[in-house]
């Protein structure tokens, strides 16, 4: 399998780790015939570190949005900067880290267009 390297806050590179090393156990107790597999626990330990990932990930998003620009071209329409705000995932909070983007009222051509991070 390829790899893919990702630079996240050591909290969330916490719960990756947790996560491999409860894999890691649950599969040795299965090479290893255990009579009880704790794969409830792994799976929940999947969950977790995938939450806080996706997470993480969100929130790059949403700070390549915060830009002094004051037009963004999101999906094809044009969005002013407005307010910060609180956003709530199934994953969490994210702080308001950056000014979430409305529909602008004036057409025009766009001061910056986000780009993938």
């Amino acid at each position: 399998m390829p790899k893919v390297i990702l630079d996240v806050p050591e909290e969330v590179a916490e719960k990756l780790r947790a996560m491999e090393a409860k894999l890691k156990a649950t599969a040795a107790a299965a090479r290893e015939g255990a009579a009880e597999l704790d794969v409830d626990s792994a799976l929940a330990a999947v969950d977790e570190a995938v939450d806080a990932t996706a997470l993480e990930m969100k929130r790059r998003v949403l700070q390549g949005l915060d830009t002094d620009a004051l037009r963004l071209l999101i999906d094809g329409g044009l969005h002013a900067r407005v307010g910060r705000y609180t956003a709530t995932t199934s994953a969490g909070t994210l702080p308001p880290a950056g000014r979430a983007p409305r529909r602008s009222p004036r057409p025009g051509p766009p001061s910056a267009s986000p780009s993938a991070p």
